[in-house]
């Protein structure tokens, strides 16, 4: 029996993905759940449809290639694409997505994706924690504050 619940948690905890995509309203459940998921922030209004943030979270891969195409605003497009590559470690295809990113108010989390990649591709050059304090810096969203402090966090504690 105790076998059986052990291997259904792990069936769980394998059917999301670690990089989870949030909104402002989803953002105080995810921050709070005991295991943390890796967050990103997405304007729920520039995304037509909220399924497709389940798609991505839940890795249904499928139904998000069907839906992406309805994102009109480019760089939200952009983003969620590379964090799919991300979650399927494509990391040097989801860095080659993202570097490709247009400025506007999504490069502070740009930034932490591409540093998420170049970390996951042990890019010894790279000072990941000094790229999350840049991607810190450079937002005065706080949840995208509090979201580069953890990822900070993680990098220097694994917790």
């Amino acid at each position: 029996m105790l076998f059986l619940v052990v291997t259904g948690l792990c069936m769980a905890c394998g059917s999301s993905a670690t990089y989870q995509v949030v909104t402002d309203k989803t953002y105080p459940k995810a921050v709070n759940q005991p295991i943390q998921q890796k967050l990103f922030l997405i304007d729920a209004q520039k995304v037509p449809d909220a399924k497709l943030i389940d798609y991505i979270n839940k890795r249904k891969w499928e139904q998000f290639d069907a839906k992406i195409g309805y994102v009109e605003d480019g760089p939200t497009r952009i983003l969620l694409r590379s964090i799919r590559l991300l979650n399927e470690k494509k990391y040097l295809a989801s860095y080659q997505m993202i570097a490709k990113f247009p400025g506007d108010g999504l490069d502070c989390q740009a930034l932490i994706l591409k540093t998420d990649c170049l970390h996951a591709l042990k890019a010894d050059s790279v000072d990941v924690r000094a790229r999350y304090q840049q991607a810190f810096d450079c937002t005065s969203n706080e949840t995208v504050k509090a979201i580069a402090k953890t990822r900070f966090r993680l990098v220097n504690y694994g917790r």
